[in-house]
């Protein structure tokens, strides 16, 4: 027996199950549409109509194969094929990779000027001294620490994921920052991972200066 795919959901990260929930409702939507009760077993047909239907709604080439990549995990659950395996749908989307233009990305690094003018501006922006020294200390180690919001950051006043470093995570030895992030990019599970960022010359916004 094969146990039902939501129960490996917990298997993935936050976004991405919020991603597949909503990739796995379009399918379902659009086979019943077509007079399809059930999306699984994924039919080579319906899923090349799918596709079809995805890019004619002008979705990105990214987001269309998080569709199917959608379509490929839960059916691999089930036990079913892996439909993202085939060589119709697998041409097709090589097709629309060779077709289409990537636009210029319009993001740019931060800088340690960039970083520099961010702090100067939080004067005249923040309510308090405190919340000055509380977002220059949040810019720096995001910069220096190489580290996506998501990993330090609550979500929000209520958020209770635990992923936001508290007090306990943070600790300067011999002018030597240790952060504990509890989760990131390449840490999932919650074993969590250790961070070390040595101290600079005086001057630069770095963190060891900006938490003493």
């Amino acid at each position: 027996l094969v146990p039902p795919p939501h129960c490996f959901n917990h298997s993935l990260a936050p976004a991405t199950r919020r991603s597949y929930d909503r990739a796995l409702s379009a399918f379902s939507e659009f086979v019943q549409d077509n007079g399809v009760i059930s999306p699984f077993p994924v039919r080579e047909s319906m899923l090349l109509q799918f596709l079809g239907h995805l890019k004619l709604k002008g979705l990105s080439l990214r987001y269309i194969q998080v569709h199917l990549a959608t379509l490929s995990f839960y059916s691999k659950s089930l036990g079913h094929p892996d439909p993202g395996k085939s060589f119709l749908v697998g041409r097709l989307l090589a097709g629309w990779a060779r077709t289409s233009a990537r636009p210029p990305d319009g993001r740019r690094p931060v800088t340690l000027h960039i970083l520099s003018s961010l702090m100067e501006q939080l004067q005249g922006i923040c309510s308090s001294p405190y919340e000055v020294a509380l977002f220059r200390a949040a810019f720096s180690i995001a910069f220096y620490g190489a580290f996506r919001a998501s990993e330090f950051l609550a979500a929000s006043r209520n958020d209770a994921s635990g992923r936001a470093i508290a007090l306990q995570d943070v600790s300067i030895v011999n002018k030597v920052l240790h952060i504990h992030l509890l989760r990131s990019k390449t840490v999932q599970q919650g074993r969590g991972t250790w961070v070390t960022l040595h101290s600079a010359p005086e001057g630069q916004p770095y963190p060891v200066q900006l938490l003493s």
